[in-house]
């Protein structure tokens, strides 16, 4: 019955899954936008009103889970208990898999595919977690890219290789020497190229076409997230600065020293970068002059900022007396 009710999702809630266009970020997002609402996962998942910021509904309160992903029906989050999806009308549970597993949120196609970290990759049904099939990799394997019109997965890991497999069944197909292990999944930064961040401060440039190594991004700094702007890679690192990168050359175009450590690139509005680092600054820089032109420092707890639109940023702070209670803040970055 509950899955013939997700079948008859009116055309209203389907349209309330179109993502509004933003900076192109590569790594997942979290916060996650919506034309009116913001999924947050934190300990949990979280919607809140896109306009008014009120909370909607909370879900999988105190499980740790990782950033959500939205498909054509349901709202698909991994955590340390499993693959969970949700109602996104309601925060229910609709189904879950493998909940004495940390399976990792998973990337949308047909089927979704998720990694985990005792190194499986899934092939998973949407509608109702069937595993269509499963393969065994060396060492955490996080979740794939699906490249367009494709029927190829690729995903990285603990194996120190970028492995190409068959989407219908999980096939080996080939895999690319990387010399690291990998950090966070692999992300697909056009319709030709991935980049996967490796430990050693280096991301590797994988052509999609060819199924070889395209280049690198240097640096000396373990890198944390990366965005695409126009013809410019920006990645953040852990010594604190941005570099960007030109596309085709993979050269350094410029670098800046923002903070003093652990850089961290958030949702934007198309033009901005939104960045913080674990002193609780928060900045906003203007893609057009590279410029700084919101910065502030906030006390307390608080987390997962996005930028709502060119005059708005939101963060999140949760309550010591009620940790399970989550509020969202506004802040004004510009304009009236």
């Amino acid at each position: 019955m509950i899955l013939m009710k997700h079948r008859l999702l009116t055309l209203s809630i389907l349209l309330w899954l179109l993502l509004i266009p933003a900076f192109a970020f590569a790594s997942p997002q979290n916060p996650l936008l919506t034309s009116t609402s913001i999924i947050l996962s934190q300990q949990g998942v979280y919607k809140f009103d896109r306009q008014t910021l009120e909370p909607v509904w909370q879900s999988l309160t105190g499980v740790n889970t990782y950033h959500a992903v939205i498909g054509e029906q349901l709202i698909y989050v991994g955590s340390t208990e499993g693959l969970f999806a949700l109602d996104p009308a309601s925060g229910n549970v609709v189904w879950q898999i493998e909940p004495d597993k940390t399976i990792f949120s998973p990337a949308n196609s047909k089927l979704i595919y998720a990694g985990s970290l005792h190194g499986e990759l899934y092939a998973i049904n949407p509608a109702d977690g069937s595993i269509a099939w499963r393969t065994q990799l060396d060492g955490w394997t996080y979740s794939p890219v699906v490249p367009s019109d494709k029927k190829q997965l690729w995903t990285a890991g603990q194996s120190h290789k970028a492995t190409l497999l068959d989407s219908d069944n999980g096939r080996s197909l080939g895999q690319v020497e990387l010399g690291q292990e990998a950090i966070f999944s692999p992300q697909k930064i056009n319709d030709d190229h991935l980049v996967i961040n490796l430990f050693d401060g280096t991301s590797a440039i994988i052509n999609l076409s060819t199924a070889s190594l395209a280049g690198r991004l240097h640096g000396n700094s373990q890198p944390r997230h990366l965005g695409v702007n126009g013809d410019i890679i920006y990645r953040t690192s852990r010594d604190g600065w941005l570099t960007a990168f030109d596309m085709v050359s993979h050269d350094s175009v410029w670098q800046q020293n923002f903070v003093s450590s652990d850089l961290s690139l958030h949702p934007a509005s198309p033009g901005y970068l939104l960045l913080s680092d674990l002193d609780r600054n928060l900045l906003l820089l203007e893609l057009n002059d590279n410029k700084v032109v919101y910065k502030t420092s906030i006390s307390g707890q608080w987390f997962s900022p996005v930028q709502i639109n060119a005059n708005t940023i939101i963060y999140f702070t949760q309550s010591g007396l009620k940790p399970k209670q989550i509020r969202a803040v506004k802040v004004w970055a510009g304009g009236n």
